[in-house]
């Protein structure tokens, strides 16, 4: 494709940059789709205390620069042959600068961020939220709308931005005193690299990174007022929401020689979803990178989910808005590579063949949860751990336990997908990192029963900003001829599967395995270190030593949860409450009021009924008498109503004697309501 955008007459290309929790790739891509040119570098995480990630904003901008600078270079063009840019960010990242002089006041704060967890916990149990459950749960049942049921079940997690944003507003001084000075801006990655991009002419972001906040109303496509409120977030740090492909501006002429328009800005699962060409409802994408997101393609509405997945924007483009439903696990890449750390092998590629050299995993079980456990589980205190460990136990069979954990742990988040959502799966493609994995591609398939493809190329986010920003400038035309650039699947198929259908099942040997797996998981769960105390019991002539903890046993109902996946019925029972869970006085007061306000709710809708139907009758006898006031009518027996048609008289007129029974004061806000006044009554009667 030839252009003559700054005077070069030459063959153009499309620029894309994803900035991800490890690396920020950039790749140059033709007018096949083809990468003509690459360029990577790593992103350092800190660690300034214990349970805070973050990331070093000019650090993050210099890489950046760098990688963008180095693939161009690499694929041998110039920057004048660069048609448009587009920009893929992790999500959930985030931080605050000043509006003026476009200085950070903090680091970026990962997604991956514990600093919040206290803060999630407290108000997930709070009186405030409990209440907001209840009255949900009674509007629920008054309009049997599932959104209202969502919100009866919606609980805050920490990789939303929402209460880590509100620890940076309680521990941040600066920050409080720039938002009193209307001085502050917030943004997530994406925002900040189109800030510093345009020189801070431009504060924006999209709505598939919107939506991803955990602040951002997907039904409403605006930033969450109520929700701004409840938690004292100001809604004027916020970034404008744009359009997905949207001329965002251009960059500033002095940072690559150029300017290049920026026209697109997308995060990174949902530019993945684009770059797979999962345009069609039921299309769905598994991304293994540093944890793993499955995304769900729902159509033109979102998707209301009670059991953890997430409702996002997958991309608005134009008028069209697509919708995703996502699952997430957060510790896919991060539990390989701590295994790499720990020296169980020295290359990442050597472990598939590690897994295969040994038949099973010996016993031994992983569970990934460094970060906590997301859906279906939705459990933030659960631990990573290695159960089963035996001295037979070798380097290969720890290998295995890893790999396996990560494909039962897709497995997990593909059948609370069916389940809720009832959308025919019409294909499942996988791309990131771990992807390249044989035995977990495999064994996913396996578990799933059907056929996974895996693209060529792993790095998908970086093609579906592309494919955007390429769409945006007519570099490409439409989604069909997208379609086409595809490259060539490696299809995984079901063991027993001759044909590369959909359909299969479990297989059955995999259902002991999964069944450990699945003990070692609620063993792991609600592992809670704060209440854990060392008590000595007196014995005769001896102490005992135990260790008490009010969290050992508190599975709870997401142990049903986990067994009504494979249809086993309920797993342990329930436990008693925690120590700082609400107290019992204080549910009671809470239920007594649901209770009460069910009650009045009921009883409003009652009086509202029959005051309506008494308004319709009155409003019969009307237009069968026309010539006679209501209030007449009702109002005295011996003037109105003869004895005779007390005891005999036509059915209207029995009708109208009944009518006198109705008391006056009933009567009167029914005429209002039906349009007579005492004139008109007036007028009747003299007529």
């Amino acid at each position: 494709m030839g252009s003559q955008r700054n005077g070069f007459k030459k063959e153009t290309f499309i620029l894309s940059v994803d900035v991800g929790t490890t690396s920020i790739r950039c790749h140059v891509y033709d007018k096949e789709a083809k990468i003509r040119g690459s360029c990577a570098t790593k992103v350092v995480l800190l660690y300034p205390e214990v349970g805070h990630v973050e990331m070093d904003p000019d650090a993050l901008w210099k890489g950046f620069i760098d990688v963008v600078k180095g693939a161009v270079q690499d694929a041998g063009v110039q920057m004048r042959q660069i048609e448009a840019l587009g920009i893929s960010t992790q999500r959930g990242t985030f931080t605050t600068w000043d509006k003026k002089t476009g200085v950070p006041f903090h680091n970026f704060i990962s997604w991956q961020d514990q600093r919040a967890a206290d803060l999630v916990k407290s108000w997930n149990r709070s009186c405030t939220m409990k209440a907001i459950h209840g009255v949900m749960k009674v509007v629920y049942f008054l309009t049997r709308q599932k959104r209202s049921l969502a919100a009866s079940l919606i609980v805050f997690s920490t990789q939303h931005v929402t209460f880590r944003l509100v620890w940076v507003l309680t521990h941040y001084k600066q920050v409080r005193q720039a938002v009193a000075e209307g001085n502050c801006f917030f943004g997530t990655i994406d925002t900040w690299l189109l800030f510093k991009l345009t020189k801070g002419h431009v504060h924006a972001t999209d709505f598939s990174n919107a939506s991803s906040t955990g602040i951002f109303d997907s039904y409403q496509m605006c930033w969450s007022g109520f929700l701004c409120s409840l938690v004292s977030l100001p809604l004027s740090i916020f970034p404008t929401v744009e359009n997905t492909g949207h001329d965002f501006g251009s960059t500033d002429v002095s940072i690559f020689g150029v300017s290049i328009p920026i026209m697109s800005v997308m995060a990174d699962q949902q530019a993945a979803m684009f770059g797979e060409c999962c345009f069609d409802v039921g299309d769905v994408k598994i991304t293994m990178g540093t944890g793993t997101f499955m995304d769900i393609n729902t159509g033109s509405k979102p998707h209301t989910s009670v059991a953890g997945l997430y409702p996002l924007v997958g991309w608005k483009i134009g008028p069209e808005v697509v919708y995703l439903a996502e699952g997430n696990a957060a510790d896919t890449g991060t539990a390989i590579k701590w295994a790499q750390e720990l020296e169980l092998f020295s290359d990442v590629q050597e472990t598939s063949a590690m897994a295969y050299s040994v038949s099973d995993a010996d016993g031994v079980c992983f569970v990934p949860s460094f970060s906590g456990l997301q859906a279906p589980l939705n459990d933030p205190k659960a631990c990573a751990s290695l159960m089963g460990l035996k001295p037979s136990t070798t380097k290969s069979h720890l290998v295995r336990a890893i790999l396996e954990s990560v494909a039962f742990r897709n497995k997990q988040l593909y059948e609370t997908m069916l389940r809720e959502t009832h959308i025919p799966v019409t294909r499942v493609r996988v791309d990131g990192g771990v992807s390249a994995n044989d035995f977990v591609m495999q064994l996913t398939a396996d578990l799933f029963g059907r056929k996974v493809a895996r693209p060529q190329h792993h790095e998908m986010s970086c093609l579906g900003a592309a494919f955007v920003a390429g769409l945006g400038v007519g570099f490409w035309r439409t989604r069909e001829e997208l379609k086409k650039l595809q490259s060539t699947d490696e299809v995984f198929l079901p063991k027993g599967s001759s044909k590369e259908g959909a359909g299969g099942s479990l297989n059955r040997e995999y259902i002991p395995v999964l069944q450990s797996w699945e003990r070692a998981l609620r063993r792991s769960m609600n592992w809670g270190t704060e209440n854990r105390t060392f008590q000595t019991k007196g014995g005769k002539g001896k102490n005992v030593i135990t260790m008490a903890s009010t969290e050992d046993k508190a599975v709870t109902g997401r142990t049903c949860q986990l067994d009504s996946i494979y249809n086993r019925g309920p797993g342990a029972a329930g436990s008693q409450p925690a120590a700082d869970e609400i107290s019992v006085m204080q549910q009671s007061i809470i239920l007594i009021l649901l209770f009460y306000g069910f009650l009045f709710l009921v009883t409003c809708r009652l009086t509202m009924w029959v005051l309506l139907t008494l308004g319709d009758y009155v409003r019969e006898v009307q237009d069968r008498n026309p010539h006679q006031d209501i209030m007449t009518q009702a109002g005295g027996r011996d003037r109105d109503c003869p004895q005779e048609v007390l005891l005999g008289g036509t059915r209207r007129q029995r009708k109208l004697a009944k009518l006198q029974e109705v008391p006056r004061f009933l009567l009167r806000p029914l005429r209002h309501q039906l349009g007579y006044s005492e004139a008109r009554a007036t007028e009747n009667r003299q007529e």
